[in-house]
């Protein structure tokens, strides 16, 4: 019985860069593994869920939350079940060291793939659940969770980075694209990004544009996914329409800020047209994609998770996109460019194909636009944008 352990600190290293995610070493079958829950009360079990969710949409990782009365530790306290639960000392009778607030047990098969899991929570803690800075009376569950899933699907510490895998707790409370970028190893089509030498004025202008245009697309569908999953949380969308009109200032300065640091060192920009003019394309290509998807069933909270979840997906394929036009900005390799483009259509449908069969299961009946539909919207925009930045 293998395990890791997340200790109580609130010290973390210094960031060094990119790819930085680390493997335990085995990885589940088929990219997906049941968690049960139902040891939880209502509360503590659907923080795991929504932390289960939190990886499932961001990633090719597929987590399927289960209600069965089920924890980590069989009856005799030796075998190891899919579960969730607190206790004052972790499967096997072993006691947690100083300061571990939880740890994720495994088995293995010897060749690489899991055999079974289980996340207990140390109950000689108070836990809470918050946002922000850690707070020394109260740890918080859904952070916790969060980095212990993160070891279930198969995920060590990380301290070079920033990213929910740290050993220590701190002030990091969701997800980081190293984090990503590791399960993205794991089960997806992750391919580290190219490093940026210095370059010239020009060439950097357009990979400033297209991660801008990037983050907005990505930005849009998130804004419409928080509101999807939970409407009566934002009556009339205005935190939504905040979010969105945040999102396009943003893209606007960064458009804008590049052609002036381009024309400051005295080039120009292949492309020079205001932001302002720029971005509608950008929103209607995002906004699109969410009216294709829907916002599904007012009254069914689980048609409306697999909406927000196919919006999640599609907003990781623009940035995919995206950041395989800023490679092909920097390394003028056309053919790289295709296949990167290809990869992450494939990911981006097997991956919201895999979401809709799971909601499925659940009595969910899809009546959006099939994924593989999507995808000319993603791409339309993304090599749009591409040529256009080009020279």
């Amino acid at each position: 019985m293998r395990r890791t352990a997340l200790l109580l600190a609130t010290t973390l290293l210094a960031p060094v860069g990119a790819g930085a995610f680390a493997p335990i070493g085995p990885i589940w079958e088929d990219g997906k593994a049941d968690v049960a829950i139902g040891r939880l009360s209502y509360w503590w079990a659907s923080n795991i869920r929504a932390a289960a969710d939190e990886w499932s949409d961001a990633t090719s990782f597929e987590f399927e939350v289960v209600s069965r009365d089920r924890g980590p530790c069989s009856e005799d306290n030796l075998e190891l079940r899919n579960g969730v639960d607190f206790a004052e000392e972790m499967c096997g009778r072993e006691e947690f060291g100083e300061g571990v607030l939880a740890v994720m047990q495994w088995f293995d098969d010897g060749e690489g793939l899991f055999l079974s899991a289980g996340i207990t929570f140390n109950d000689a803690y108070s836990w809470a659940v918050y946002g922000g800075p850690w707070r020394e009376d109260k740890a918080d569950f859904r952070r916790v969770a969060l980095h212990e899933l993160g070891h279930y699907l198969g995920l060590d510490h990380e301290n070079s980075a920033p990213s929910i895998m740290a050993a220590f707790v701190g002030e990091i409370d969701d997800l980081q694209q190293d984090d990503i970028d590791g399960a993205e190893s794991l089960y997806g089509s992750f391919v580290p990004p190219p490093e940026e030498p210095m370059l010239e004025p020009e060439v950097q202008c357009r990979v400033d544009q297209l991660k801008a245009a990037g983050r907005l697309c990505k930005k849009h569908l998130k804004c419409q996914a928080a509101f999807v999953k939970d409407p009566a949380a934002d009556p009339g969308g205005v935190a939504r329409d905040a979010c969105v009109a945040a999102a396009q200032a943003d893209f606007a300065s960064r458009w804008d800020g590049a052609i002036a640091a381009t024309q400051d060192a005295g080039e120009a920009c292949a492309n020079e047209d205001p932001g302002a003019t720029v971005e509608p394309g950008v929103s209607m290509a995002a906004a699109q994609l969410e009216t294709d998807i829907g916002s599904g069933n007012p009254a069914d909270p689980l048609d409306r998770r697999l909406r927000a979840r196919l919006m999640k997906k599609a907003a990781t394929f623009c940035g995919a996109d995206f950041a395989a036009w800023r490679a092909e900005a920097i390394e003028s390799d056309a053919a790289a460019l295709a296949d990167a483009l290809a990869s992450a259509a494939n990911a981006f449908v097997a991956g919201a194909d895999k979401a809709i069969a799971s909601a499925a299961a659940d009595g969910v009946v899809y009546d959006g636009a099939a994924p593989a539909t999507l995808v000319p919207v993603v791409e339309a925009l993304a090599n749009g944008l591409g040529a256009a930045t080009g020279p």
